[in-house]
Parts: C-alpha cells; sequence; structure tokens
C-alpha cells in the first residue's frame, strides 16, 4: 500500500481499491440474509409480548404478564440460549476457516464436535431450567413474577435441543457462504407462531402458557428445515457414521472458542438482562419490567443487524483467512465496523421517529406507555 494510502482515514483506505469493493458486495450480499435471519428469530418474541399485552384488560393483571413475559425472554437468552451462542462461534470460526481450505471432511467432524458439545450442556441448563424460579427469588424478583417465569422456563426447556440443533445447521450452512436457508426457516417458524401462539393463548385454557408451548413448536420447525438444506449441502452419512476420535481432538479447541463467544455474549447482553433485575427490585416491579421489556422490544430488534453483521464479519474474515489472504480479511473487519456505524446512525432517528407509536401494539394501559415513552425520551 503507498505512503498516501497509509495517511487516509481508516475506512478511507479500505474503500476505495477493486478489493475493498468486491469485498464489500459479499460483506453485504452475506449480512443482508443474516440480519434477516437475526429479526425473525427475535420478532417472535415481540409478537408474543404483543399477544400477552392484549389477553386482560385489567391493569394489574397485564403488568405481571408482560413482566412474566420479558423476564422469561432474558432469563432465557442469559442462561440458556448463551450456550448455543458460544456454540455456534466456534463453529463460525473453524468452519470458515475449514471452508477457505477447502477441507469438507473437516467441517462434517465439527459439526459432530457441536452435537457432542450440546449434549453435555443439557445436562446443567437442565438444572436451570428446573431452579430458574428459586434462581430468580434469589435475584430479588417478585414472587408471583419468578413463579410464573420459572413455569415458562420449564416449558421451553423442551425446545432447547431443537434449538441447539438449529444454531448447529444454521452456522455450518452459513461459514459456506449458505445463508438463505435461515432466511426460509424463519419465515416458516413465524408464520407458525403467528397462528399457533394465537391459537393457543386465545382459544384455549393455557392463555399466556400457550406462547410457551408456541415457542416448542417454532424451535422443532427450525431444526426440521435447517436440518433438511444440511443434508442437500452434505449427505446423510453423517448422522450414521460418527468420527469420535476426530471429534475429541477438535474438542479443546472447540471448547476454548465457545467459552469465549459465550463470555463475549454474556457481556454484550448483560447490562440488557441487568436492568430488568433491577427493575424487579422497584416498588412498581410489574410495571416497570413490563415498560422495560417493551422498551428493550425496540431494542432488540435493531440489535439483531449487529449480531448479523458481526456474524457475516466472521464468516469472510474466516474464509480469507483460511485462503491465506489476510489483507481482505482486514478489509472485511474495516467494512463491517463502518456498515455498524451507519445503523447505529439510523436506529437512533427511528426511535426517536416512533416513539409514540410503538408501545401501543403492546397495550393501552396508560400508565406502561408513560414509563415506556419515558425509555424512549432518555435512552
Amino acid at each position: 500500500m503507498s505512503s498516501r494510502d497509509e495517511k487516509l482515514p481508516l475506512l478511507a483506505k479500505y474503500s476505495t481499491s477493486a478489493l475493498a469493493k468486491d469485498e464489500l458486495t459479499h460483506v453485504i450480499a452475506i449480512s443482508l440474509p443474516l440480519i434477516g435471519t437475526a429479526i425473525l428469530e427475535y420478532i417472535m418474541n415481540c409478537i408474543n409480548g404483543m399477544y400477552t399485552g392484549h389477553l386482560s384488560a385489567e391493569a394489574s393483571e397485564i403488568h405481571l404478564l408482560l413482566a412474566a413475559n420479558g423476564l422469561s425472554y432474558l432469563f432465557y437468552v442469559l442462561f440458556l440460549y448463551s450456550f448455543a451462542i458460544g456454540v455456534g462461534t466456534a463453529l463460525d470460526a473453524m468452519c470458515a476457516q475449514a471452508h477457505g481450505r477447502g477441507a469438507k471432511a473437516e467441517i462434517i467432524v465439527l459439526l459432530q464436535t457441536a452435537v457432542l458439545c450440546s449434549a453435555v450442556l443439557m445436562v446443567p441448563i437442565f438444572f436451570t431450567c428446573y431452579f430458574a424460579t428459586d434462581i430468580l427469588l434469589l435475584l430479588g424478583q417478585n414472587p408471583d413474577v419468578a413463579a410464573l417465569t420459572g413455569r415458562v422456563l420449564w416449558i421451553f426447556m423442551f425446545g432447547l435441543p431443537f434449538c441447539f440443533g438449529y444454531e448447529i445447521f444454521k452456522r455450518v450452512l452459513q461459514a459456506q457462504n449458505i445463508v438463505l436457508p435461515a432466511v426460509y426457516a424463519g419465515v416458516c417458524a413465524n408464520v407458525t407462531n403467528l397462528i399457533v401462539a394465537y391459537t393457543l393463548m386465545y382459544h384455549t385454557s393455557l392463555g399466556y402458557f400457550g406462547s410457551a408451548y408456541s415457542f416448542v413448536v417454532v424451535t422443532f420447525v427450525y431444526f426440521v428445515v435447517s436440518l433438511y438444506y444440511v443434508l442437500k449441502a452434505t449427505n446423510v452419512e453423517w448422522i450414521f457414521h460418527w468420527h469420535v476420535h476426530d471429534a475429541i481432538v477438535h474438542l479443546p479447541s472447540f471448547l476454548f472458542l465457545s467459552v469465549f463467544g459465550w463470555f463475549m455474549f454474556i457481556s454484550e447482553f448483560a447490562s440488557v438482562a441487568l436492568t430488568s433485575i433491577l427493575a424487579g427490585l422497584l416498588p412498581s416491579a410489574n410495571l416497570a419490567i413490563a415498560s422495560n421489556s417493551i422498551f428493550m422490544g425496540f431494542r432488540q430488534v435493531f440489535f439483531m443487524v449487529y449480531m448479523g453483521l458481526g456474524v457475516a464479519s466472521s464468516v469472510r474474515v474466516g474464509n480469507a483467512l483460511g485462503a491465506n489472504n489476510p489483507h481482505r480479511a482486514k478489509v472485511a473487519a474495516v467494512q463491517s465496523v463502518g456498515l455498524s456505524c451507519a445503523w447505529a446512525l439510523f436506529t437512533s432517528v427511528l426511535m426517536f421517529a416512533v416513539q409514540h407509536v410503538f408501545p401501543h401494539a403492546y397495550t393501552s394501559d396508560p400508565a406502561t406507555l408513560a414509563y415506556v415513552l419515558l425509555y424512549f425520551s432518555t435512552c
């Protein structure tokens, strides 16, 4: 690179060459489906929150249900789904490099390593779900909210094996730049959730718990659709022929990356979870948690874009490093940072524009709406 280029700002330096333009095309081509995937994965929680907010006309009951809905999602992400993210992070890095080297057989071994790792993680997940109410009570949460949340999380547990399977299959495909199947799975799952959650919540005796049972059905849909595309991209032999020795050889490095991926996600999400936990200690705890969960419903939808960009960056950087092209890897990383900054600016403008509209999709309770507006005005 010339001395003139060295004096350019970082983003400008990596946006002028033919390589940069080519890489930007690839980053955007991968990012858009990944962003769509991330939003589709989260939007179901928003929809179920909206269903929950209209289950009753009694303000105190709505506060309780919305508080439990928000707290159950946060507990699920922080203590359960984060393990799947850790496994997925390891797959992103290792499968992307294997694909860059053209090592198809290694990808199958990594897939099997992830399955073994996930099977072991089901043990602590089971006990976490079983004692969820006690954990929430130890954190000082309202007993009614803790009991309701604990019941929901126990139902969630039956969908978690499918959730892990989907994450594994999705990451294996993404590492090979196959990103559309996750979008197809998300569309199928969201349509399923719209119908199943509404039917169970409004037309059966399950009521609020209908959304939890819908979660189990939805994770199964995600699992089946993603498995179909993995089998198309590979073959069925890996289901019946396991490379246990090779998988165990990969396990130390896989666990190392998984732990760091888990810790990175927890570090990012801890501040979000902390606000709801602290809200549960306030005098009007149910109202505070309900309002916070509605606000976070908006924030998290747009946060999913950063997750999509992050995965796209990981895939492109991994592919480039696997192909021994560090310069392309650096270009992909810098461009992802630039796209993230642009999205942050857009999100800030949009938050200001919809602050009086978005909360009404969840509830018509005046007290809750007033609290949510305060969140939008100050954050």
